[in-house]
């Protein structure tokens, strides 16, 4: 078959479908899960025949999957946001993205820039909601159980204007939730820094003076907060050829490598920021985790790209469905070392060139030193023509192995969540798998520390759940 096969999941609009008992196709449901698997992603690409411009900027949809005495119903629905109501009605795309240019005349482009929230990224359950999330702006809260949209949720404090992380932290000990946004007021640029209650009520927040430009991820390490500003920039040019809605966004952005890599350190406990400097340009969207040492020092590890351009022509591929690209612009595993009082990166290495993404830990674990990482991965001889993940992966610190489990060719791995029993750092790895060859997608449920093992238990999903990005997991309370 063709090594681009996972491209028939996202083809089509994704269906929706109501609450409904798994089948189980293989093995058995572990008992010790009692909770609820949310995760989110771009689910319509086209509408009215014809195709969105870029991946990051599809109708977004949230599947739900419940857990409950050896037994799993699953729910999927689409984000009922008032932009895809009017894109519904008008059957055709009417409003920017992040890859997204304003069709139609250049009045059109320059006089209606109006951008939609996909609400399309991720997902933060909280004990009375759980909020489908978009950087670009304001989540979406939605029903627990059968989710339903609610609102387009400000969580009490969001001003219009600001935006909230696709990526928020949460500490599982005291509850607190971390999360980042930006904002523009008078003419001048803010990185948003908050600070939450375990139900996303505002305990503290910050303002710090910043170009306007896309973080997608941060950092917690014990007692310090870590943010990477990466050297791109809108300039004069770009800026001109953004209002006039000859780009997008993501078109007008450059890569600018002489400015470096901004790094601010927070204290987590007030956000005062603590310092801020600069070091090496490179690329990231993601981070696994991070921790403060024995000596002060920052450890923290990421999926690093060279820059942003590596990134920008892999996502391009996906959204425009070109030739797959070489292996050299996958993202490498690697760890950085930090001084936060002395304002220096201390050491960045690599720690494996195979092919990673959507990195992981277990909740239990956030801001902690840990001993497991997950990732969605291909072996670097795969040279990254599938440009979807064929596996997952597990880093043990303790061992320094990598441990590695392909679902073959034609089935195609997301994000890998660890829910942990008793010990944080043992229990199931839950992934979503699509199998072209089937055109069906499943959930598979590996035992973490039998990895290399086959699925303790594989079930059928009732409709194709198309490639997305991430999701969390909620313990039955």
């Amino acid at each position: 078959m063709s090594t681009i096969t996972w491209r028939r999941c996202i083809s089509k609009a994704a269906t929706e479908f109501p609450l409904t008992k798994l089948q189980v196709l293989e093995g058995k449901i572990p008992t010790s899960l009692h909770g609820s698997l949310y995760r989110n992603g771009p689910a319509r690409l086209e509408r009215g025949g014809q195709p969105i411009e870029h991946w990051f900027d599809g109708d977004g949809a949230v599947l739900g999957v419940h857990f409950d005495n050896g037994e799993a119903r699953a729910i999927y629905k689409y984000i009922q946001s008032e932009w895809l109501k009017k894109e519904e009605t008008a059957n055709k795309w009417l409003y920017t993205g992040f890859g997204q240019k304003m069709s139609g005349g250049i009045w059109n482009r320059i006089f209606a820039k109006e951008a939609r929230n996909a609400g399309n990224t991720s997902v933060l359950p909280l004990p009375d909601k759980v909020l489908a999330l978009w950087e670009g702006g304001w989540p979406f809260a939605m029903d627990l159980e059968n989710l339903d949209t609610l609102e387009l949720d400000n969580l009490g404090f969001l001003r219009q204007g600001e935006t909230f992380s696709a990526h928020p932290k949460v500490d599982f000990e005291t509850g607190e939730i971390f999360s980042i946004g930006s904002t523009v007021e008078k003419g001048k640029s803010y990185l948003c820094v908050y600070k939450c209650d375990r139900n996303g009520k505002l305990i503290t927040q910050t303002r710090l003076p910043h170009k306007v430009k896309m973080i997608h991820d941060f950092v917690i390490a014990g007692k310090y907060i870590v943010i990477l500003s990466f050297p791109t920039e809108m300039t004069p040019k770009g800026i001109f050829s953004y209002v006039l809605g000859l780009k997008s966004y993501n078109d007008a952005v450059e890569w600018r490598p002489e400015n470096g890599t901004g790094v601010f350190i927070l204290n987590r406990n007030d956000l005062s920021l603590l310092n801020k400097f600069t070091t090496d340009p490179f690329y990231a969207y993601h981070y696994t985790n991070g921790y403060e040492e024995k000596d002060g020092t920052i450890y923290l590890e990421l999926v690093k790209y060279d820059s942003y351009e590596n990134i920008r022509k892999y996502h391009d591929t996906i959204s425009h469905l070109n030739k797959p690209l070489p292996s050299k612009y996958a993202g490498r595993l690697s760890y950085m070392k930090i001084d936060p009082k002395k304002g220096t990166v201390i050491e960045m290495k690599d720690i494996s060139d195979d092919c990673f993404e959507f990195p992981t830990v277990a909740t239990e674990q956030v801001g902690k030193r840990w001993r497991s990482s997950l990732f969605a991965h291909n072996p670097k001889s795969l040279k990254f023509d599938d440009m979807i993940f064929r596996g997952i992966a597990r880093y043990d610190y303790s061992t320094q192995n990598m441990h590695t489990y392909s679902f073959g060719e034609d089935r195609y791995a997301s994000e890998p969540l660890l829910v942990s029993s008793k010990d944080p750092e043992e229990g199931h790895i839950l992934t979503v798998v699509y199998d072209a060859s089937k055109n069906q997608s499943e959930l598979c449920i590996h035992e973490s520390k039998n990895l290399e093992k086959d699925p303790v238990c594989r079930l059928l999903l009732p409709e194709v759940i198309p490639y997305g990005f991430h999701g969390k997991w909620q313990h039955s309370s």
